[in-house]
């Protein structure tokens, strides 16, 4: 695989963890919700906690694919 992707791939691993915090600076931002910063991960988590899972795997598997080039 190409080193480029490979690095594109980590770096998209990294989404489900920064777009809560994304999505609670634009909701507050926007006066959309009234939740603070824990309250709103909390929530958010509970509800898409597979993505997490998602992102974890695919950041295992890439540097693991990284690491094995």
């Amino acid at each position: 695989m190409n080193r480029r992707f490979l690095k594109l791939l980590f770096i998209i691993s990294w989404i489900p963890f920064t777009w809560p915090l994304l999505m609670w600076t634009f909701e507050t931002f926007m006066n959309i919700s009234s939740w603070g910063l824990v309250e709103f991960i909390v929530l958010y988590s509970f509800v898409y906690w597979p993505t997490y899972l998602a992102g974890l795997f695919l950041m295992i598997v890439t540097v693991f694919l990284i690491k094995k080039k």
